[in-house]
């Protein structure tokens, strides 16, 4: 008998669930918008702060130039040291 009553209790009707899943579907939606903005955004910033970048650089190499050929020359080098050794 007890069980019986759980179970009579328990009951959702079919318009409750679709309501439940319509609204938990109407909120993961606006996460998903939300997370697709912010997504955006940050890309946007990526992209700003890259090209910023790389103006500097250039700006930098413009002015120094012997300077950025030495340290260009010297990466070099040390990537050459680096990779001769692992391949040994």
């Amino acid at each position: 008998m007890a069980a019986q009553n759980l179970n009579s209790s328990n009951h959702v009707s079919p318009d409750e669930i679709r309501n439940q899943a319509n609204s938990r579907l109407e909120a993961a939606s606006k996460t998903i918008d939300h997370l697709s903005d912010q997504a955006v955004e940050y890309s946007d910033r990526a992209i700003a702060a890259g090209k910023n970048a790389v103006s500097k650089s250039v700006e930098f190499s413009k002015e120094y130039p012997v300077h950025t050929a030495l340290g260009a020359g010297a990466l070099g080098f040390l990537a050459g040291a680096l990779v001769s050794k692992i391949l040994k």
